[in-house]
């Protein structure tokens, strides 16, 4: 059996790190594990549900990163889209809709927000595919000097609140990944968590509401990142997408060294190890988080045994209609790097 070494990521603005343990005090806001809810997703049957189109259309080289609403009896979709090479072509955003959430139409006027060149900012010499202009005074920044989420940030998921809206969102400051919380009375003004408690450098300005788990046994113990939050009777929930350290074997070149990128990160994956996939965490606020069970609840349905992994779910992004969970995902071919579709896996959560 021949183990093919690959590297995860769809960003381009690449950095080398040592990886090394993280040492000092993590954020206050993690929680320990909670029995986890009895959820029985299954994948459907006829993944994917979106694939790229022919040869010659906009959307021909891939598609990912769904976002899915259900309103008026109709579930609508955006997702981005483009052609290859990846890495160097500017991405688009299309629109597609479903009545049951699995049968999908695209647009004819897609791709309904487009952009006409790819940009390489502040001197980088790889492109950034989805970026049209750098915006001098963005509504909320990067963090500085050593703050967690100095390098990289995307915005996952928001959610309307009583007070305005709350925005969760991936940020990293190095190889590690975790996920911090915005909030806003107006969409425009917003305030990031913080801890006044956490005084280390990394934490001073800001911290994440949901932080890897450090522990060498942990199923997520490198990176937590794509939250999806759903406020709920009883609480908030989050899906997100959660992966392990993975040793690098004999065909590792790179040692101890870890890619990352803008964004997901670039650091070497072992395929034929499954223990990564969509987690589940709760919260009575929305900021102090629990993480559920001992592992993902959604993984590839794949036996991981062979020269074929299949492919991995990651960049969850999840409703609820009619107390039904549709888990919409990105699927990711580990023979093919850069071959990305959308998936489902729906299920209910016994209590």
């Amino acid at each position: 059996m021949t183990r093919k070494r690959v590297a995860f990521g769809v960003g381009v603005l690449i950095t080398v790190l040592l990886v090394t343990p993280f040492m000092g005090t993590l954020p206050a806001a993690i929680g320990q594990a909670e029995p986890a809810p009895e959820f029985d997703f299954t994948h459907y049957e006829e993944n994917p549900i979106l694939s790229p189109g022919a040869e010659g259309e906009w959307d021909a080289g891939y598609v990912f990163a769904s976002r899915v609403s259900f309103h008026n009896d109709t579930f609508h979709m955006f997702y981005i889209g483009g052609e290859q090479p990846i890495e160097l072509r500017p991405w688009h955003v299309g629109y597609a809709s479903s009545t049951d959430g699995f049968n999908w139409t695209k647009s004819e006027l897609n791709p309904v927000l487009q952009v006409d060149s790819a940009l390489a900012p502040y001197g980088v010499s790889a492109v950034v595919p989805i970026i049209t202009t750098v915006d001098a005074t963005p509504v909320f920044p990067l963090g500085a000097g050593r703050e967690w989420d100095r390098d990289a940030l995307s915005v996952d998921s928001i959610v309307e609140t009583d007070a305005g809206y709350a925005l969760y969102f991936t940020a990293t400051g190095g190889i590690f990944f975790g996920i911090g919380r915005v909030i806003s009375t107006d969409g425009i003004t917003w305030q990031k968590y913080d801890d006044p408690t956490t005084e280390k450098a990394m934490f001073a300005v800001s911290d994440p509401v949901f932080w890897f788990s450090g522990f060498s046994d942990a199923w997520n113990q490198l990176l937590v990142s794509f939250p999806s939050v759903l406020p709920t009777e009883n609480g908030w929930e989050m899906f997100y997408f959660g992966v392990p350290f993975a040793q690098m074997g004999d065909e590792g070149a790179l040692g101890g060294l870890a890619w990352s990128v803008l964004h997901t990160s670039h650091f070497p994956i072992d395929p034929f190890t499954p223990n990564y996939g969509v987690g589940y965490a709760v919260s009575e606020d929305g900021v102090t988080w629990m993480e559920v069970g001992d592992g993902p609840v959604l993984t590839a349905p794949a036996t991981f045994t062979g020269d074929d992994p299949g492919w991995m779910p990651w960049a969850p992004n999840v409703i609820v209609v009619d107390d039904t969970y549709y888990v919409y995902y990105s699927m990711w071919d580990f023979e093919n790097e850069l071959n990305f579709n959308i998936g489902v896996a729906t299920g209910t959560a016994g209590r």
